[in-house]
């Protein structure tokens, strides 16, 4: 069975959770979450909750914590995986044998087919951003088929495929192939008598299909950082309900002082940055920094890096 509880809104997130993870390891003598697994959005995540919970609790069995991706690949037989080096090879290959008359919008203008040196930059960028989503879970056609990609989508999702289809004559496990064979496998979760999954909204497909089979032999449980009250806002999973959200309007309030338009990253990495620390000091553990462009990342980390 899932079970979804509501954390309320008054206090911060991490605290929160680390607070009723606490709560839960004291029912138990000596105190403990070592059959616990807990599931947050991203790695800092877990670094986060993790330090908090033992500040609260000091000596505990501590839970295992994961990532969406690290969830779904759980399991996984280590033979399979695709090293770094492969998964490069894989691409690069893909791509050099692709026809760039059928990828026009991935391939550069005047591209000669087999110029290894382009071949070689596409598959760098294209690793590294399967890299970076199967974090979160999903694959490139994942993200493509939600509209991350508008003008490229089709053609990255036919890449992907090829991709998938190298590795697997190597023997190596594609991604769609890594979901079927493990969301029914409960073997990897023996030790496991909890799993708790903690404010992820957008929660990926397969991790909701592998939670769904593992509620059938132990507890599951969506922790959503909000209120009692707003139980019908969200769905079983604890993602917001479209149909809910869409009627209720936003309100910014004080417009021209929380939206600002600026014109590149950098300028906009200077912007968050003075606002992040102008009462004088930048507290991380108060404050997020959220960007919908992995492209503005380094001049984040640049700007930030100087407070």
């Amino acid at each position: 069975m899932i079970k979804r509880v509501f954390l309320g809104g008054g206090s911060l997130l991490p605290e929160a959770a680390a607070r009723r993870l606490a709560e839960y390891a004291a029912a138990s003598t000596p105190p403990s979450l070592a059959d616990t697994l807990v599931m947050l959005p991203g790695r800092r995540a877990v670094r986060i909750v993790s330090d908090k919970l033992a500040a609260m609790t000091g000596a505990l069995l501590a839970p295992e914590m994961t990532t969406p991706g690290g969830f779904i690949r759980r399991g996984t037989p280590d033979h399979a995986v695709p090293k770094p080096i492969e998964e490069l090879t894989a691409w690069q290959r893909t791509a050099e044998n692709a026809d760039p008359k059928d990828f026009p919008h991935l391939f550069p203008v005047g591209y000669e087919r087999g110029d290894q040196a382009v071949t070689l930059r596409i598959a760098r960028e294209l690793a590294a951003l399967q890299r970076e989503l199967l974090s979160g879970g999903l694959s490139i056609a994942d993200a493509a088929r939600r509209g991350a990609f508008p003008a490229r989508g089709g053609e990255l999702i036919r890449l992907e495929e090829r991709c998938d289809k190298l590795l697997s004559g190597f023997g190596l496990c594609s991604v769609a192939e890594l979901e079927k064979k493990l969301i029914s496998d409960a073997a990897p979760f023996a030790d496991i008598a909890r799993i708790v999954v903690i404010a992820i909204p957008d929660l990926p497909l397969p991790a909701r299909r592998r939670l769904e089979f593992l509620a059938q032999s132990r507890e599951v449980e969506i922790w959503i950082a909000s209120a009692e009250g707003d139980a019908m806002k969200f769905d079983d999973f604890g993602s917001p309900k479209p149909e809910y959200w869409e009627s209720q309007p936003l309100d910014f309030g004080e417009f021209d002082h929380r939206v600002f338009l600026v014109n590149s990253p950098d300028e906009g990495a200077r912007l968050a940055a003075a606002l992040a620390s102008r009462t004088g000091a930048f507290a991380p553990d108060e404050c997020a920094i959220v960007a919908a462009d992995t492209g503005w990342l380094p001049s984040i980390a640049r700007e930030f890096g100087r407070i």
